[in-house]
């Protein structure tokens, strides 16, 4: 097992390396893919790491969704925080996630489908754990 999370881990920054110089647009598809599977099963801790690594291959670009994606790994991080029973750290950091959504999250953006399941999702377990 952790031989196989160090190929990924490795894979990832490799991919990262390589797209320092431009965004790749099929890797945020990838990335939101991965994240909607880690959520559905309850990695939400890889569900951060795995959308952070993303991000950073896109922080400093021109990215217009960059924001956005920030906002979804603070909206995984708050289930990770309540698996670990630090509730006002997941209140906090889930009120990141909703400010950036609620900016940036419009009908017509790029994977505009995969934000919304993912968002479906965050909001499903913030209705069963942080109302």
């Amino acid at each position: 097992m952790q031989i196989l999370k160090l190929d990924k881990y490795l894979n990832k920054n490799a991919i990262m390396i390589e797209n320092s110089r431009g965004v790749d647009k099929m890797q945020m598809k990838q990335a939101l893919e991965e994240l909607i599977e880690n959520i559905e099963n309850a990695r939400y801790y890889d569900g951060h790491e795995d959308l952070e690594t993303y991000w950073h291959t896109i922080r400093k670009t021109d990215e217009p969704l960059k924001n956005l994606i920030k906002g979804f790994i603070n909206g995984v991080t708050a289930y990770e925080l309540v698996r670990r029973n630090r509730m006002d750290a997941a209140h906090r950091v889930w009120k990141a996630h909703v400010k950036w959504r609620e900016r940036l999250m419009k009908e017509g953006i790029e994977n505009y489908d995969l934000f919304v399941k993912a968002d479906r999702l965050l909001e499903k377990l913030h209705d069963e754990q942080l109302s």
